[in-house]
């Protein structure tokens, strides 16, 4: 009787057992839901490091991958092999768009933000967002954002948007108004910048003019019509029109 016993026991547990590692895997599973890449013959799918086709690449997927999508976001519309979407995916490096990825089931919505990268490393990608605008696109008044340019162009704020934004990996969104990005981060003294602070300019009206701190007593800003976006150097004192205390966007 007690063998019997034992083993109706041993049984019940190894159901049991069997039972909780079927619904861990189920917990598993439902973490990520599967989607498969379709691009034409030859190419690849982006991954960049914000859900926008204007973002940082970070790497690659081939035509016909298996990947693990985490969660979608909305972001800039891309047309791809599945029509034209804002869908963006997260994946373990970044975001791909929707637009040339089918999934196996319903993707659910992100709810966390992505890590943040140090502070170190979002001053220097800022940085490197910023200076990437030089030359290359046209100033252009009340235009440019968190995805990039718009209508061809940025104006001051609109580039400091965008370079904060992909910067920061998506984590920081400032106004698109000088004036409120004032209020936006800490105010520092000129003396104790650092790479990727905001200066800005100041008159009469108050506020009216924001640019990015890149080093080296240097600034990038979309300064005017007829100047476009400039790499502009000082002696190191406050630049004349300038405010004596600079702004850190929280992260």
């Amino acid at each position: 009787m007690n063998k019997v016993r034992t083993t109706l026991a041993a049984a019940a547990a190894t159901t049991l057992v069997s039972a909780v590692l079927v619904a861990g895997m189920g917990e598993s599973a439902s973490a990520a839901t599967t989607g498969r890449v379709d691009v034409a013959a030859g190419n690849t799918l982006s991954i960049r490091n914000a859900p926008s086709g204007n973002a940082a690449k970070v790497g690659s997927y081939a035509d016909g991958a298996s990947i693990a999508i985490t969660c979608k976001v909305s972001g800039t519309s891309q047309t791809g092999t599945f029509g034209t979407t804002n869908q963006w995916d997260r994946v373990a490096s970044g975001y791909v768009s929707h637009a040339y990825v089918s999934s196996s089931s319903a993707i659910p919505a992100c709810t966390t933000a992505p890590p943040a990268p140090s502070g170190t490393a979002v001053q220097k990608a800022v940085v490197a967002k910023a200076k990437s605008l030089v030359g290359k696109y046209p100033y252009v008044k009340n235009q440019g954002g968190y995805y990039g340019p718009t209508n061809g162009g940025f104006d001051c704020s609109g580039l400091t948007m965008y370079a904060w934004y992909q910067g920061s990996g998506g984590r920081v969104k400032l106004t698109h108004w000088s004036k409120q990005q004032y209020n936006e981060g800490a105010s520092v003294p000129f003396s104790q910048r650092q790479p990727g602070d905001l200066m800005f300019k100041s008159g009469s009206d108050g506020i009216y003019h924001v640019v990015v701190y890149v080093g080296n007593n240097q600034y990038v800003g979309a300064q005017s019509p007829s100047d476009g976006i400039r790499l502009i150097s000082f002696s190191g004192a406050v630049p004349s029109g300038y405010l004596s205390t600079v702004v850190r966007p929280r992260y």
